[in-house]
């Protein structure tokens, strides 16, 4: 199996601290029959025996990979630029031996012995870069980031107390980087006779220019990971170089590994079965989709969905145009009230009208006093010739009617209405 072109280099120091000038971290890489592997470790339990903890479990990673290079292959098959490869042997993929390789490092520190008081041990962090994808394992506060797009993230957590607090919202992150027991590790390479792995559970799908960053905690204690970021996107060596310097320039209280990989080829895409596409060619039928269906993005929610009517046909809208046309049963009763209203309102119009007029035909005068009296006779007038006689009346009637009365304005009249 062929690996993908990565651009890779490594680091290591024993900090500044002179209490700690015996290099208790070891990293190594190489290429293996399922992809490239990187590796970082960092014993503890006391120099001389965190020292050997850490090189025993690099070289027993080693060892199994090996070892399943040379085993028959039968596993699953990847397609590669250098044509068909398998995945793991005995049918195993890169995953499971990334696992069982860090499992059997453990067993190994954990039966070893040491006449200092604490028992020897270390963390891990391995990556295994390969044409399908980065895997990513990981035992204590040893870390991988990875570098994507002008963005950076932590890949791994930190198998800690203070992580264990943050999790649970008692700390902050600011404040689990100062606590003091901020490097006191739950689990770790060495402590129990079985250790369970982190295994990140699908491989992270690198792209061309992705950079791993692995390190132990010497260094992202010291160094932030906008720091990792902005010196990260340099070559691959003078990032790995210039992160140890910054953090020995900020104390280098500790051990410092790193790791920078960068990828060089974009991991392979998994393949998608899509269905052809049919195009049909007969005529659709009246109501329903046909031919291509397209899936909605989003259901429309049941508050606001509308009745769809179906497709009309020409049988639809000849069966309409024989049918009489249907009214609404409230615009026939709002037209009935509207003509019902105005009628009324005639009405009305009509009785105050001849009523008024009735009263005003009919006046009866009463002076001061209180008697009713006849109107005077009108002073002597020339008599006119008598007007044409209007459409109430005839000539003779219009002849014999009396004129409007002329009321002297010292009477003061009053006018009285008919009760």
């Amino acid at each position: 199996m062929t690996i993908p072109a990565i651009e890779f280099a490594e680091r290591t120091h024993p900090g500044r601290d002179p209490s700690k000038q015996i290099n208790e971290d070891s990293c190594g890489h190489r290429e293996t029959a399922l992809g490239y592997l990187a590796v970082v470790c960092d014993g503890m339990g006391g120099h001389e025996g965190g020292r050997e903890a850490s090189q025993l479990a690099l070289k027993t990673i080693f060892e199994v990979f090996d070892r399943s290079g040379a085993e028959p292959r039968e596993g699953a098959t990847l397609i590669g630029p250098g044509g068909a490869a398998s995945l793991g042997g005995n049918g195993r993929e890169p995953a499971r031996v990334l696992r069982e390789a860090i499992e059997e490092a453990n067993r190994r520190v954990h039966a070893m012995t040491s006449t200092e008081a604490a028992r020897p041990g270390a963390t891990v962090v391995a990556i295994l870069h390969h044409h399908g994808g980065t895997e990513v394992a990981h035992a204590g506060d040893s870390r991988c980031y990875l570098i994507h797009a002008g963005n950076i993230v932590q890949l791994t957590k930190d198998h800690s107390m203070v992580q264990q607090m943050v999790d649970a919202q008692l700390l902050t992150p600011e404040q689990a980087a100062v606590h003091p027991d901020a490097n006191r590790i739950s689990r770790a390479l060495g402590m129990k006779p079985d250790i369970d792995v982190e295994l990140r559970p699908q491989p992270v799908q690198h792209v061309v220019g992705d950079v791993f960053v692995l390190c132990s905690d010497g260094l992202s204690d010291m160094v932030e990971p906008s720091d990792i970021l902005r010196l990260g996107v340099q070559p691959s060596a003078q990032a790995a170089g210039q992160l140890v310097d910054l953090a020995n320039a900020r104390g280098g209280h500790d051990n410092i590994s790193v790791q920078v990989l960068r990828a060089r080829e974009s991991a392979l895409a998994q393949p998608q079965f899509l269905a052809p596409t049919v195009v049909d060619t007969k005529p659709p039928p009246p109501v329903g989709p046909s031919g291509t269906v397209v899936i909605p993005a989003a259901p429309i929610p049941p508050s606001v969905a509308r009745p769809v009517s179906p497709t009309t046909t020409d049988e639809d809208e000849h069966h309409a145009e024989t049918q009489p046309t249907r009214r609404s049963p409230i615009v026939i009763v709002g037209v009935l009230l509207g003509l019902a209203g105005v009628g009324i309102i005639i009405a009305i119009y009509v009785l105050l009208d001849l009523g008024g007029g009735a009263r005003k035909r009919h006046p009866v005068l009463e002076d001061d006093a209180g008697a009713s009296a006849a109107p005077p006779p009108p002073p002597a007038m020339e008599r006119q010739a008598a007007p044409a006689p209007t459409p109430f009346t005839s000539g003779a009637d219009a002849e014999a009617a009396p004129l409007p009365s002329l009321i002297h304005p010292a009477t003061h009249p009053r006018l009285k209405r008919d009760r």
